[in-house]
């Protein structure tokens, strides 16, 4: 799987330059020949432009590292709802509605779990879907515009290598959605619309407030244009206007009716419309309501700053201006070519994705926060204000450098333009070897044994990605703690908040995240547990510090109820002296042969032993105070930190009891955050020392992240 997933990878740059070249061609071919070659040569087009997005996004599959924290939000939101679905009951989705996690939960309908490949696949069907819809909305314009617009955007959708659009984003449902309910608008510019056109768009226009609140300002244009339609098409407006509204509101009748039975609906008003009023007005970073339209601008320039998406933009602003010179010569003309040109559907149909587009801006503007991943609620609409300007009906046929066969020139360069910026970006490498996926179905055992049930944990700060690395279920509705650690008028309430969830059912384990290798938050004195006092006294009085401090307080600390770290002291035996062969050190970072015992797994810190650099046939030794009958060895392999550079692969662990061997074997370790378990046997008896030898490794070099003995009773 990962040898195949790294071919692909490395074919990355023949695929868009295969793509792109063929794409070119499929433009100059759909404007000559017979319709039905036209017709198959948009078949074959469809069919290469899905094949080549797979192929270019599927590596990004088995990458088991989040591209973005949101993405892991999204995950633990969804192994949250497994377990309870009463919607704010259960998840605080912040800005984010659960419509947004409904999809991420389809592995459990064949009871397998979910994790990051399940998001990257899930990213890649709606992205397809959106595109499909996008290729269907272009069929007015000329054949030879409707495929170089499409390559347009699949060239940037697949070449792109910013995190913003690789990961499962907040974007991707609502984006689907409301192109959904545009291609249904777009169909009854000419003819009225059917019952089911009307619900389905109405339904699709209703789930967009529950996917995300941002969206709203689309969804609400959209349905003002649908409206419209309606009066004007249908014979009975008021009884279509009904039906469209009860599909818009059937949506939050079936989210909010069982949540108000339950009690909920002010967590519902206070966490996600509070919390989104918040963040607007006195959020991470407070923006002065006078200065409101300065940082929106600012933002907008920030998202659209790289050089692929202003490329993206700027053909497609050319690809606009080449459409509309015919049109405004004709209006400029005036009489009876006006007249036709303002009334016929094509214009209809342009002004109203041309209003879409600018509701579309206005919605990536109005948080004024300069996050890439908003650009996905442009790219859409952008494209069809593009491609179909090129269908605006015109009383003469478009010639020379504005008629539609030589836009096949304009478009061949328009797509190598952007393959050139695509090829360009930079990105990320990750050694699969080291950060690959061991499941697609499940991202990693870190806070339990391979044959372990499920259990609960409170993550406090802004680590989301260890809910899926471990697949423990979040124990409270908070799949960070952001609103209970910054200074905003609701913190009291999402304080009292998780207080009361925590009472009610204490999880295994409290992991407090703030430390200086945490994303988001990195000062364990200013934002750390200790800062909110009700939480400290409740950890103090029912949990038991489970991992060692590090002296310079850089690794994140775990606590583990009273009864489930009695219960873990009884299952593992503790060495009384470890050492190794070498260990690397760098400054105040020392990565240790002790680290293995340290109780910390979550490679943010010095929290691993590392031997050093490119050493072969290193070994760490565990000695017992006493011989101990030891069931398993169970072994956590390091990544190499937050640089994820270096891993261990082969590995041989011996047992010596009595001076003598009881147990040889070797073994391939599993990648972090995998647990690896190997068995002594029966006959082994009482053990005194084990021995650990790297012997295979992949990157700088081995390592070991922790090392747990487990009693045999």
């Amino acid at each position: 799987m990962i040898d195949f997933a790294s071919w692909l990878s490395a074919l990355r740059l023949p695929v868009l330059i295969g793509y792109s070249c063929c794409a070119i061609v499929l433009a100059f071919a759909s404007s000559r020949g017979a319709d039905a070659t036209r017709h198959r040569v948009l078949s074959w087009f469809v069919v290469l432009s899905l094949a080549a997005f797979v192929a270019l996004r599927l590596p990004g599959v088995f990458v088991n590292v989040p591209l973005d924290p949101d993405e892991a939000q999204w995950l633990a939101s969804a192994m949250k709802y497994h377990a309870n679905m009463t919607t704010w009951l259960s998840v605080d989705t912040t800005s984010s509605g659960p419509v947004n996690i409904f999809p991420l939960m389809w592995p459990f309908l064949f009871g397998a779990d979910t994790g990051f490949a399940v998001a990257r696949i899930t990213t890649i069907a709606l992205l397809c879907g959106t595109w499909l819809l996008t290729f269907s909305a272009l069929a007015p314009a000329p054949r030879s515009v409707r495929i170089c617009v499409a390559a347009y955007l699949m060239v940037f959708l697949g070449g792109t290598q910013a995190s913003g659009f690789l990961h499962y984003s907040s974007e991707v449902v609502p984006v689907f959605l409301l192109m959904c309910a545009l291609r249904i608008i777009l169909l009854g510019v000419e003819r009225p619309l059917t019952t089911a056109q009307i619900c389905m768009a109405g339904l699709c226009l209703g789930l967009v407030p529950f996917a995300k609140l941002q969206a709203i300002i689309i969804a609400v244009a959209m349905a003002a244009i649908l409206c419209g339609q309606l009066v004007l098409q249908a014979r009975r407006p008021y009884r279509t206007g009904a039906l469209l509204l009860f599909s818009a509101c059937l949506p939050g009748l079936v989210l909010l009716a069982p949540l108000a039975a339950a009690g909920g609906l002010p967590d519902f008003w206070s966490s996600y419309v509070g919390f989104a009023t918040n963040y607007l007005g006195k959020g991470w970073g407070e923006i002065p309501a006078s200065n409101k339209f300065v940082a929106s601008t600012r933002a907008l320039r920030v998202i659209l700053g790289g050089a692929l998406i202003r490329g993206y933009v700027l053909v497609m602003a050319v690809t606009t201006f080449l459409a509309l010179v015919a049109p405004v010569k004709e209006v400029a003309g005036g009489g009876e070519a006006r007249a036709r040109l303002f009334k016929s559907p094509q214009t209809v149909r342009w002004v109203t994705v041309l209003a879409v587009l600018g509701s579309s801006l206005w919605a990536v503007m109005a948080p004024a926060r300069p996050y890439a991943h908003y650009a996905s609620l442009v790219l859409w609409p952008a494209a069809l204000v593009a491609g179909l300007a090129w269908s605006l009906d015109t009383p003469s046929p478009r010639r020379d450098w504005t008629g539609s066969s030589a836009y096949s020139v304009i478009g061949g360069i328009s797509i190598v333009l952007l393959l050139g910026l695509a090829i360009g970006e930079r990105s990320t490498s990750y050694d699969l070897e080291i950060v690959g996926m061991e499941s697609l179905f499940r991202s990693g055992q870190l806070f339990t044994d391979p044959d372990a049930d499920r259990g609960r944990v409170l993550i406090w700060g802004w680590m989301p990605q260890w809910y899926v690395w471990s697949g423990w279920t979040p124990a409270t509705r908070d799949m960070h703690t952001y609103n209970q650690i910054w200074p905003t008028p609701l913190r009291g309430y999402f304080r009292n908040r998780l207080m009361s969830d925590l009472q009610s059912d204490p999880p295994e384990y409290i992991i407090d995240a703030v430390a200086p290798g945490s994303f988001g938050f990195g000062d364990p004195e200013k934002d750390g547990i200790t800062s909110f006092p009700e939480l400290a006294g409740f950890v103090g009085e029912h949990y038991q510090l489970l991992s060692h401090r590090s002296p310079d307080a850089s690794c994140p600390t775990v606590f583990a109820r009273t009864s489930t770290a009695k219960a873990l002291d009884q299952r593992f035996v503790r060495p009384s002296r470890i050492h190794a062969s070498s260990e690397w050190s760098s400054g105040p970072a020392s990565y240790a042969a002790s680290r293995v015992v340290d109780g910390v797994v979550f490679e943010t810190c010095a929290d691993a032993w590392w031997p050093s650099d490119g050493e072969s046939n290193s070994e760490i030794t565990l000695d017992l105070e006493t011989p101990q009958a030891i069931a398993a060895i169970e072994i956590l392999n390091t990544r190499g930190g937050r640089r994820g550079d270096r891993a261990s692969k082969g590995i041989r662990v011996t047992a010596y009891s009595n001076g003598g061997v009881v147990m040889d074997q070797r073994t391939h370790l599993r990648r972090f955050p995998y647990w690896t378990q190997m068995a002594l046997p029966d006959q082994a008896g009482p053990v005194e020392r084990l021995v650990v030898r790297i012997e295979t490794y992949v990157g700088g070099g081995g390592g070991l992240n922790e090392i747990r003995l487990r009693r045999r009773f």
